[in-house]
């Protein structure tokens, strides 16, 4: 994979959509979005989080700031594949990633047993920092599919519709296996836009004309809250315990895609 980006911060704001919407969207928007030169593809996530799911249950509370661990990759890995290992940090409304890229064998053993790859950079040297400090596992498996456009007028607006969200939360890895389970229905699409700033009036006119309203929408914390659900559903959480776990949990805790 050429041109990696391995670190960069920027602004992200996220919208709800059904298809009918992003119709509508980039009727609206004409010829001041370009597909992008990864334009479609699908995303595959392994989230990786500490034994109490600390780090997922800290963002759901939405503090100031927060952050997330995942090994990432941008097609299903075959042998040899590249893949992401980073971490994904927010503060005041600035989210910023760092990551490294290294074989995937060796993603899955860091998170497994703490062997760190032969890799010596600064980010590196921090991702490693978050291992040994979380000691994190490999939770939950997330895929969904990737359009995604570039601003004409703006080098550094990206915008990317998320679609066909799936997860799975056994047998582990970077590869569906035809048990996963959708997150949110067909028919809704998740509009994200990125900038190294702010977003351009333009966009925001648009926004507004169609009337859509932000949202702090977070997959693996969807999936998390998905999951403590269906938990709850078949009484291995009872419902009347919900907030004692939450509140006894949080006291615990005291390349060029985009």
């Amino acid at each position: 994979m050429t041109n990696v980006i391995e670190s960069f911060l920027r602004t992200e704001y996220k919208y709800r959509m059904n298809r009918a919407q992003v119709r509508e969207f980039m009727d609206r928007a004409g010829d001041r979005l370009v597909p992008d030169v990864y334009h479609q593809y699908t995303v595959y996530n392994v989230y990786c989080d500490t034994a109490d799911d600390r780090m997922v249950i800290n963002s759901l509370e939405h503090p100031e700031y927060k952050e997330k661990m995942r090994i990432r990759s941008y097609v299903e890995p075959a042998e040899g594949t590249p893949v992401f290992l980073e971490i994904k940090k927010k503060y005041n409304g600035l989210t910023g990633k760092r990551r490294i890229t290294l074989g995937e064998q060796d993603a899955y053993r860091y998170m497994t047993d703490g062997t760190r790859p032969d890799i010596h950079t600064q980010i590196a040297d921090e991702l490693d920092y978050s291992v040994r400090r979380y000691k994190p596992a490999m939770k939950v498996y997330a895929s969904y599919d990737r359009t995604c456009w570039k601003s004409v007028s703006e080098d550094d607006v990206r915008v990317t519709f998320d679609e066909n969200i799936l997860y799975r939360t056994s047998d582990i890895s970077l590869h569906p296996n035809g048990r996963e389970q959708r997150l949110i229905d067909e028919d809704t699409v998740l509009l994200e836009i990125k900038a190294s700033d702010r977003c351009p009036m333009w966009l925001t006119d648009i926004l507004s004309e169609m009337g859509l309203k932000r949202t702090s929408f977070s997959k693996y914390g969807s999936i998390y809250k998905n999951i403590m659900g269906q938990q709850i559903s078949r009484n291995i959480i009872p419902a009347y315990d919900t907030e004692t776990y939450r509140t006894d949990r949080r006291t615990t805790v005291c390349s060029a895609q985009y």
